[in-house]
């Protein structure tokens, strides 16, 4: 296990079928340092995912109420100790390959502040890491289409979301608290269009609570 690779903080409730292939991939990868699962969900861990779970490279933090995606990023980034630790808050359903954690691993030595995930274009390299131009006043995501799904940092770089934003905006609230923004481009990441979120949205407690969050960006961000 290298001392210099990414550290992978993910927050679940095991809704994407996709995951248990991307967590093989992240144990399998040199890239990867450690992982950190937030497990909002443990009743839902199937058989095939308990069995990769034993894997020395991952780290669980089981909770008894699912503590939405920001409170799960802040958790999981608070247990990293070393400053210049280079991190990964991933969403569930997105499978980032091997090849591309290494080269991320190697280009983000280089980078300040935040760099987030940019939608691919026919033609795009296998990794592009680029400065982005963005206007503060809006949400990133419907600037640039989910690039909060993947974002990496520096430790030292992370300021903990704040408490009254439970879902979104959590990659607003990193942005605005950035030195610099970066985004990447690579047609060989997977994404899986949101599963959780999309199947999470029909509930109406779901529904209640973002628009609680509309409610504190705009107060907090916008």
């Amino acid at each position: 296990m290298r001392s210099d690779g990414l550290i992978l903080v993910i927050p679940t409730l095991w809704i994407p079928t996709s995951f248990h292939r991307a967590l093989n991939v992240y144990i399998k990868s040199e890239a990867i340092q450690s992982i950190i699962l937030v497990d909002n969900n443990p009743a839902g861990r199937t058989d095939e995912i308990q069995s990769l779970l034993s894997c020395d490279k991952i780290t669980i933090l089981e909770q008894s109420k699912n503590l939405f995606v920001n409170a799960s990023w802040n958790l999981g980034v608070s247990r990293i100790t070393k400053p210049d630790a280079l991190v990964g808050i991933l969403n569930d359903d997105i499978l980032i390959p091997h090849t591309i954690l290494e080269k991320l691993r190697v280009q983000l030595k280089d980078q300040e502040g935040i760099t987030g995930l940019l939608q691919a274009e026919s033609g795009d390299p296998d990794l592009l890491i680029q400065e982005i131009v963005y206007d503060p006043c809006r949400n990133i995501g419907a600037q640039y289409r989910g690039f909060g799904s993947a974002l990496f940092f520096k430790k030292k770089d992370y300021v903990p979301i704040n408490s009254s934003l439970k879902i979104w905006f959590g990659d607003d609230w990193l942005l605005r608290n950035s030195t610099k923004v970066n985004g990447i481009k690579s047609s060989k990441i997977e994404i899986a269009n949101n599963i959780t979120i999309s199947r999470l949205k029909k509930s109406r407690w779901f529904k209640e609570l973002i628009q609680k969050d509309k409610a504190a960006a705009n107060m907090l961000l916008f």
